[in-house]
């Protein structure tokens, strides 16, 4: 009786051990995912920090270039006209305190791309 019950003691150990190494393991991979950040400069205005729009953080490159392609598209049915506004996306992005800026490990994209390209 005393063996089945130190087996199951050590078998629920494992089982625990295990769980806890897939946990961990499931947050490393997450975090070794790209996240994507968008910021749109309308007017082009890349000094007009108080207009900038940020995306949320995104899944992809292909994600940012939608949501900022979505903003262009508003402002130009919205104008009447093709904007002349500025966009980029940046992967890993992290807001810097010390020197007030966003930093992202690369940012892609052409600003001033165009819908009528």
């Amino acid at each position: 009786m005393k063996n089945k019950i130190v087996l199951i003691a050590i078998a629920i150990i494992i089982a625990i051990i295990l769980i806890i190494f897939a946990l961990n393991y499931e947050k490393q991979d997450n975090a070794l995912k790209d996240t994507w950040k968008g910021f749109y400069y309308p007017r082009g205005c890349v000094s007009c920090e108080e207009e900038w729009i940020y995306s949320p953080y995104l899944n992809s490159y292909d994600d940012c270039v939608d949501w900022a392609l979505s903003i262009q598209y508003s402002r130009v049915q919205s104008d009447g006209k093709d904007p002349l506004d500025k966009w980029e996306c940046g992967s890993n992005c992290i807001y810097d305190i010390d020197i007030n800026m966003w930093m992202c490990e690369e940012t892609k994209g052409t600003p001033g791309t165009s819908l009528f390209n």
